[in-house]
């Protein structure tokens, strides 16, 4: 990782609808980015990364059979952060470097 994606990565951390922010203690903040630069030097993600826990959100007041229920999966909010950031760069490189052809057909 490099010192100028701290403020891309603080980006993903902090977004600008207050009501999504994350806890903005600083200790908090420079642990995500120690967390993220150790998985960065070794090349390879966390095993916590790799899983998520599902959980099951009532798309009705009273739901009672499973279709009326949605499922989400709650993953590892470094591991997310990372993972944006990367999928961020891996984009603008492929762009950038013509790998997709991004003209609009009519």
């Amino acid at each position: 990782m490099r010192e100028e994606d701290l403020p891309e990565i603080e980006q993903l951390i902090r977004p600008e609808d207050p009501e999504q922010t994350f806890d903005e203690s600083p200790p908090k903040l420079k642990e995500v980015v120690d967390v993220i630069k150790v998985i960065w030097r070794r090349g390879r993600l966390a095993e916590s990364w790799h899983k998520a826990d599902g959980c099951f959100i009532p798309k009705e007041e009273k739901s009672e059979t499973l279709k009326q229920f949605r499922t989400i999966s709650l993953l590892n909010v470094e591991g997310k952060i990372f993972l944006a950031n990367l999928a961020k760069h891996m984009t603008n490189y492929m762009l950038s470097n013509d790998y997709f052809d991004n003209t609009v057909q009519s």
